[in-house]
């Protein structure tokens, strides 16, 4: 059976010279500066090539690559 869906717009990657600290379990809060279109689709046995191009405008310490969500959303 193969399962089709759309990326969920709340994924992304964040740059970022403080960790941030996931305790709780929630999806982290942030404002990722690389964004996939969530037009884009996935399936369960095939790959998908994501790509972008990004130019930091800063030294980063961190990679955060997972689901985000604006600050004041509930999770």
């Amino acid at each position: 059976m193969r399962i089709d869906q759309k990326m969920d717009e709340n994924f992304g990657i964040l740059f970022s010279s403080d960790s941030l600290n996931n305790s709780t379990g929630h999806m982290l809060t942030g404002n990722p500066q690389v964004t996939v279109d969530s037009a884009l689709v996935i399936t369960e046995k095939e790959w998908v090539k994501v790509s972008t191009y990004f130019t930091p405008k800063a030294k980063y310490d961190n990679l955060y690559f997972c689901q985000f969500q604006n600050k004041g959303e509930a999770p």
